[in-house]
């Protein structure tokens, strides 16, 4: 009885001595530091039994699955995967049960590595809003179009890059002002929009025509102005009187020399014109005497058709 616990002890000890022979997943991943170099290891690292590292490793599959994609090594990975479950041709029930839990395993693995990449991109995008606008932030003009009359002039901004495009919701830092840029008069359009946790600088500068009265306008100026707008006024309604008695005298122009072009194409064409009515009139009577019997009903056929010939002829 002794000599068995003592046999047994000897074999439990010889298995512990053989496993920590064996290293872990999480000290290959220390001792590789790459995907590449831990590949290696599962295939050709000397004075190790591959198969038994590789047997181990499946011993704890699910461990080490999560532990290789938090570590981004890919590609062992998927030799682990291979090695483990083959092509899938031998597999029995167990084995199923066994790869759907290493797929959700590698799943929430990847979704963790995924939150991680987001957050590292949170920070760039956090600190970028944070900092002062550089060049690195696109600037591209807004959409624009206007109205105007004698007196006014109407603007529609879009902060988009189009008009038929929908527009900027969250917009910040907005800027419309007028300045003289030497001797112009510059209007100054600037606003800066956040749009799916991208920034955008909207920027246009337009060089106006003149300069921007003030909405408090002096008096005097404006009885001048007034008097200038009535002066205009009367002008053009005299211009559209000129204007209505010119298009008149242009109608009966027209008139005048279509009747003369006719005149004188009914003058050149007169005789013609005769003959082809005295072929109708012809005609007409020709029509109306009933057909001679005999020889003389052939010899009138005949004169008939000689007059038909020479009139087609003519």
């Amino acid at each position: 009885m002794h000599k068995l616990l003592i046999s047994m002890l000897v074999l439990v000890a010889c298995a512990w001595t053989v496993m920590a022979q064996q290293d872990t997943c999480a000290e290959l991943v220390q001792k590789h530091k790459t995907d590449e170099h831990m590949l290696a290891a599962f295939s050709n690292e000397e004075g190790v039994d591959v198969e038994e590292r590789k047997s181990s490793l499946v011993r704890y599959f699910d461990e080490c699955l999560d532990l290789l994609v938090r570590s981004n090594f890919f590609e062992s990975v998927k030799y682990l995967v291979q090695f483990k479950f083959g092509d899938g041709s031998s597999f029995d029930k167990n084995s199923g049960k066994e790869l759907s839990k290493a797929q959700s395993v590698v799943q929430s693995a990847m979704q963790y590595v995924r939150s991680q990449q987001d957050q590292i991109l949170e920070v760039f995008e956090n600190t970028q809003q944070m900092s002062s606008f550089t060049p690195a932030i696109p600037e591209i003009s807004p959409s624009i179009r206007w109205a105007q009359s004698v007196n006014n002039t109407f603007m529609e901004v879009k902060f988009s890059t189009r008009f038929d495009s929908p527009a900027c919701l969250d917009l910040f830092d907005q800027d419309i002002s007028l300045s003289e840029v030497d001797n112009k008069t510059v209007l100054h359009i600037e606003a800066m929009c956040r749009n799916d946790k991208k920034l955008l600088k909207y920027q246009v500068d337009l060089d106006l025509y003149d300069g921007v009265e003030d909405f408090d306008v002096d008096p005097q100026r404006q009885l001048d102005y007034d008097e200038a707008m009535r002066d205009y006024t009367s002008q053009w309604d005299e211009y559209e009187i000129e204007r209505s008695d010119w298009q008149r005298q242009k109608l009966v122009y027209s008139d005048k020399m279509q009747k003369q072009a006719d005149k004188k194409y009914r003058q050149e064409n007169d005789e013609l014109f005769e003959e082809e009515k005295a072929a109708e009139e012809g005609d007409r009577e020709a029509s109306q005497q009933p057909p001679e019997s005999g020889e003389g009903g052939e010899k009138a056929a005949e004169t008939s058709e000689k007059t038909d010939e020479e009139q087609k002829d003519a």
